[in-house]
């Protein structure tokens, strides 16, 4: 088998088959000819099978040209089979739903059941390999990750047993809690090498609980002249839409709140994380749903306002984990969400189920994107069968992805929420 870098040909100009005129070889040999072949090599290009890639005409049968914009804006348009990297491939059979397992140059192997004698009288094309090398396309090789270790479980402090909030640091995560009408929340951190968590404490008025925080949905960490920060957004409209804490060692205190607005009116967000900084000011990105926005602050501000502008919107019904779509992923929650290194990770919970998507190049993405379809990592509970809900993510700690949780495994559960990562994964 190829690796899935492998340098293919993906922009085949022209390309001509017989007819197959019989079909009767057991073996279902369908043979090719490739005709006058202009390509440019490029890796990682996901196979494709589309249902009007070939036309008919005249008894014969032709492979249509496709320049990769065409290739993206049908990506788009009629969802690619992205089960593996392999040459972009077109198929006369519109009801096909994954490869044969196979691809030879110059021949194409076919299990005898994938066709009918009409279908098998159609030619199938496949665009011609660098160096006439033999490739197996199969969904197998994405990565999956579905095993996790728990490093701490959450205390309910102040009547606080909601798991909200997340992030982390180099050596710490920090996880909120809110009690049931969002009238007081707490903040726990967790040393992520031992577990040890500790109830941060209010230094503005010596409790452990602050009022400041509404729902607290998600946390940014951020660090500044070697104070560390941490933004906080509310799910409220207005002025305390995202709210800044300050906090040395396990004591905290609030010293900023802000107004987040979209076009002229005041905007509740569900999510945030900070994509950068500079000389002047911090970039955060946020999300309400599945739509996500960009907006800034300067560095030191302590209030103001935010004007948040659209930047993409997340696909979720054609995502594959492990290799597949989820047939009722609209049915998922989203909570809080992950970002490292232009790369946003993007839980999703039905009960006892948590899946967590992968985008790329956030830095640059607009309108509707789509989830790494190498990449996904799911988590079904039979231990904590009433839920288990992944609220926030991050990375650290030798690059795992982190995550907290609401955790049930029954209605009464109240002691199960937790600090994990996955196992197995590291980001490279």
């Amino acid at each position: 088998m190829l690796a899935a870098t492998a340098l293919i040909s993906a922009n085949l100009l022209s390309a001509t088959a017989r007819l197959v005129d019989d079909y009767r070889g057991v073996d279902a040999m369908v043979h090719l000819d490739l005709i006058d072949q202009t390509a440019r090599l490029m890796a990682r290009v996901p196979a494709i099978a589309y249902r009007d890639w070939a036309t008919r005409w005249g008894g014969r049968t032709r492979a249509r040209a496709l320049a990769p914009p065409a290739l993206t804006r049908i990506r788009k348009s009629t969802r690619a089979l992205d089960n593996s990297r392999i040459a972009t491939v077109g198929w006369a059979c519109s009801e096909m739903s994954t490869p044969p397992a196979t691809f030879i140059i110059m021949g194409v192997f076919v299990p005898r059941g994938m066709f009918t004698r009409s279908v098998a009288r159609t030619a199938l094309f496949v665009l011609a390999l660098s160096g006439g090398v033999v490739a197996a396309p199969t969904a197998a090789s994405a990565a999956y990750y579905n095993t996790y270790s728990t490093v701490a479980t959450l205390g309910n402090a102040n009547s606080c047993y909601s798991t909200q909030g997340f992030g982390v640091g180099s050596t710490y995560a920090y996880s909120v809690k809110v009690n049931s009408d969002n009238t007081k929340a707490v903040i726990y951190r967790t040393n992520m090498s031992d577990g040890t968590t500790t109830l941060m404490n209010n230094g503005d008025n010596g409790s452990t609980y602050t009022s400041h925080l509404g729902h607290a949905n998600d946390v940014a960490l951020h660090s500044n002249d070697g104070n560390y920060y941490m933004f906080v957004v509310t799910m409220e409209a207005g002025s305390t839409s995202l709210v800044k804490l300050k906090y040395v060692g396990t004591t905290y205190y609030k010293v900023g709140s802000y107004t987040i607005a979209y076009g002229g009116a005041d905007k509740a967000m569900s999510g945030v994380k900070i994509t950068g900084k500079d000389a002047s000011n911090i970039y955060f990105l946020f999300k309400s749903g599945r739509t996500f926005y960009r907006g800034s602050l300067p560095l030191t501000a302590t209030s103001g306002t935010i004007n948040a502008t659209y930047a993409f919107y997340v696909d979720i019904e054609n995502a594959l984990v492990n290799g597949s779509t989820v047939s009722n992923i609209t049915s998922y929650v989203t909570q809080g969400i992950g970002y490292h290194n232009n790369t946003l990770y993007y839980p999703l919970t039905y009960e006892n189920v948590s899946i967590v998507l992968v985008y790329r190049n956030i830095s640059t993405a607009s309108g509707t994107i789509y989830a790494d379809n190498d990449l996904s990592f799911r988590i079904t509970s039979s231990a904590y069968s009433d839920l288990f809900e992944i609220e926030g993510l991050g990375i650290a700690n030798g690059d795992k992805l982190w995550f907290n949780t609401n955790r049930r495994a029954n209605p009464d559960d109240t002691t199960s929420d937790g600090v994990h990562y996955f196992n197995g994964y590291s980001v490279v």
